[in-house]
């Protein structure tokens, strides 16, 4: 093995990670952890006699953390790409902690669904179709980007339309795009690529709750104009299953 490539630590750090993933981070003491940590920032580092010298430093591993860049940063060995890191650590854990609580949208109604849908898209300047996963209470579990460009039947990939509604357990879903210089009326590129959404999600029962066209002064929506109703009947019994009937409700209920 040519010199420049030898760790010394090699052995000791797959060690660590291994231990890491049979007995998960209650085996570690705080001085381990942050070791191990910084594997990650500092890959060719003696990261032990490191996580020792800063927890002496500053007082403990939550003070390490809770350091700042330039202080981290002038600390012997670890420089402004581990003080980013380390510096990371606490941050990303609260910021993720500040969204968990965030109230996502529940949208109950169509018109909901259609305004969320208009904002949503208004002022792109390429088309794009976009994949609403909701629950059954209709509240907004995800929203994703399925594809950019000139849309058609290939631009939807159906696997990926599929593995975004089970991963986040989705109960029904919307489809939406834009035609960013045009009016909202569908071609029969739109029809197909419904329809096929509509197959697919079908085999893994979850409703297709509508496929939403936004023009640039006006909204084309397929179930308000029954096609979705007209490509359900060509899919019972398996359609008419409880589930298949989450629906929004009725207008009057805003």
């Amino acid at each position: 093995m040519p010199e420049k490539d030898f760790n010394p630590h090699s052995g000791h750090r797959k060690r660590m990670r291994e231990r890491m993933l049979r007995r998960g981070a209650e085996a570690f003491a705080d001085h381990e952890l942050l070791e191990l940590a910084l594997f990650y920032a500092l890959p060719r580092r003696d990261t032990n006699k490191l996580a020792h010298a800063l927890i002496d430093h500053f007082g403990g591993l939550w003070q390490v953390l809770e350091a700042d860049i330039p202080e981290l940063s002038g600390f012997d060995g670890i420089g402004e790409s581990a003080a980013v890191f380390l510096h990371l650590l606490k941050a990303l854990p609260a910021r993720a902690a500040s969204r968990k609580g965030t109230a996502k949208p529940v949208l109950r109604t169509h018109a909901r669904c259609v305004e969320y849908v208009r904002r949503l898209l208004e002022g792109h300047g390429e088309e794009r179709l976009v994949l609403l996963c909701l629950d059954a209470r209709l509240q907004l579990l995800r929203t994703a980007v399925l594809s950019e460009g000139s849309l058609n039947r290939a631009a939807l990939n159906i696997r990926k339309l599929v593995e975004h509604v089970l991963r986040n357990r989705a109960a029904c879903a919307v489809l939406a795009h834009n035609h960013p210089s045009g009016f909202a009326l569908p071609s029969a590129d739109d029809d197909s690529l419904t329809e096929a959404a509509f197959a697919a999600l079908e085999t893994v029962d979850v409703r297709l709750l509508d496929h939403i066209i936004v023009g640039e002064n006006d909204i084309y929506s397929y179930k308000t104009q029954r096609v979705l109703q007209d490509i359900s009947q060509r899919y019972s019994p398996a359609y008419a299953t409880a589930r298949q009937q989450i629906d929004f409700e009725d207008e009057s209920g805003i």
